[in-house]
């Protein structure tokens, strides 16, 4: 043995992704978790997020989501497979 050893760990939750992509996309916790981390945010600090949907663009798989803290809404696009953030935009949030 040349000491190589490979581990693939796959968590599957039920009923989410009968038909996973060829390539392994991150889940949508998993997505959030990074949006939250780059905004400086926990997830106690989000008062609501929008739907997570996954898009396709020039054939990379691209998590596009949304949220909200107290003051401020957020929005990413972030790679599927590398959780790379391909474009974020934050604005404050007027009420009045």
């Amino acid at each position: 043995s040349d000491g190589h050893i490979t581990i693939t760990v796959e968590i599957k939750k039920p009923g989410e992704n009968p038909n996973p992509p060829s390539s392994s996309v991150l889940s949508t916790e998993e997505v959030k978790s990074i949006a939250l981390k780059h905004a400086g945010l926990s997830a106690a600090d989000v008062i609501s997020f929008g739907e997570v949907s996954l898009e396709e663009e020039n054939g990379a798989q691209i998590y596009e989501l949304e949220f909200r803290s107290a003051d401020r809404e957020y929005e990413y696009k972030i790679n599927a497979v590398s959780g790379a953030i391909i474009e974020f935009d934050s604005e404050e949030i007027d009420d009045d």
